[in-house]
């Protein structure tokens, strides 16, 4: 049975940004842990068992020789575990800056999960299929007033559109200006009034 929580089982692109990761999360005071990358469907079925994975589920992202994701939790002070959603929230926003993608935003969360999937664009039935995504491209910080390279063609096409003025891609958002970009996306799709 294979239960890896090594990073160096992930793929080469995914374990190199997940290293990145773990040091961002360091550097913002977030003390995260890996605790699983790969597995085989016999880990699998167990833990289908045991409740943690849904029936009939299958190892995709976590597959040995797909190596796309891993599963990680608080390591607390006193050197224990902890898996609270607003630690998995922290942690996770560090981690979709650079382009994965969170298990906490699917319709069943799945909190402690980050996988790269290319954007969305790689499925579960790709990856069963045999259809990987491209390699991750290696984390580099954005200058202070660009995008994430993630980002990048999204944030053009936003700006361009006038849903955003441009400025500022790193900084937090207000409600208000969450809405406000909302009503202006609204207003160039026809659905709202100016």
């Amino acid at each position: 049975m294979i239960n890896s929580r090594n990073i160096s089982d992930l793929r080469p692109d995914v374990a190199a940004n997940c290293r990145v990761w773990l040091e961002l999360c360091k550097a913002q005071g977030i003390n995260a842990m890996v605790t699983d990358t790969v597995r085989c469907q016999l880990y699998q079925d167990d833990c289908i068992r045991r409740g943690t994975a849904p029936p009939g589920s299958v190892p995709t992202f976590h597959a040995v020789g797909t190596g796309l994701a891993f599963d990680f939790c608080e390591l607390l002070p006193n050197g224990r575990a902890s898996w609270t959603v607003e630690f998995s929230r922290r942690a996770a926003a560090v981690a979709k800056q650079m382009g994965f993608s969170w298990g906490g935003d699917w319709v069943k969360p799945d909190n402690p999960h980050l996988q790269w999937d290319d954007g969305g664009r790689t499925t579960n039935a790709d990856i069963l299929a045999g259809r990987l995504p491209p390699p991750m491209p290696p984390y580099q910080a954005p200058a202070p007033d660009s995008p994430s390279a993630w980002a990048a063609k999204a944030w053009a096409w936003a700006t361009e559109a006038g849903i955003t003025d441009g400025t500022r891609p790193g900084a937090p958002c207000t409600r208000e200006q969450v809405i406000t970009m909302l009503h202006r996306f609204a207003v160039r799709q026809g659905g709202a009034t100016p």
